[in-house]
């Protein structure tokens, strides 16, 4: 016995229809970003580069070497990440366990996408200082040539 659909095309069409829908209520991701922040740390040569990867749900960021503190050269450049990261519509989150050497036991990052501001909020073991809240003023960078 064959079966014989009166409309063959209907079922085709309301498959390609709710593969079109889904596709549509995908949430849009941000292209990767990078920002230049001042970390307001007197120690850095330089601006702090955030870069953020929604699509991968990362942030890196990349840390400028110190200035020399003579006799002795500023510790080099360094970089943290890539991060597991949480993106919502107004904040990118993240923390990132200390590596071992310092006092600082955990760092967690909020990127306020609005002001373009990261708020730094460190844990210390340093029972003089136990903890550090710095908030870094960014702005989006863009090639120079």
């Amino acid at each position: 016995m064959r079966l014989h659909f009166a409309f063959p095309g209907i079922a085709l069409r309301a498959l390609l229809g709710m593969a079109v829908l889904v596709a549509a209520c995908q949430t849009a991701l941000a292209d990767p970003t990078s920002l230049i922040c001042d970390t307001t740390e007197p120690q850095y040569a330089g601006p702090a580069t955030v870069d953020l990867n929604e699509a991968k749900s990362t942030v890196t960021i990349h840390f400028p070497g110190s200035k020399p503190a003579p006799p002795l050269p500023g510790p080099p450049a360094y970089t943290v990440g890539p991060s597991p990261a949480t993106f919502s519509p107004t904040t990118i989150t993240f923390t990132q366990p200390s590596s071992g050497g310092g006092t600082t036991v955990s760092t967690t990052y909020v990127t306020n996408r609005l002001t373009a501001t990261v708020e730094e909020t460190g844990v210390t073991n340093d029972p003089y200082r136990p903890t550090f809240n710095n908030t870094w003023s960014c702005h989006v960078g863009t090639a120079q040539f």
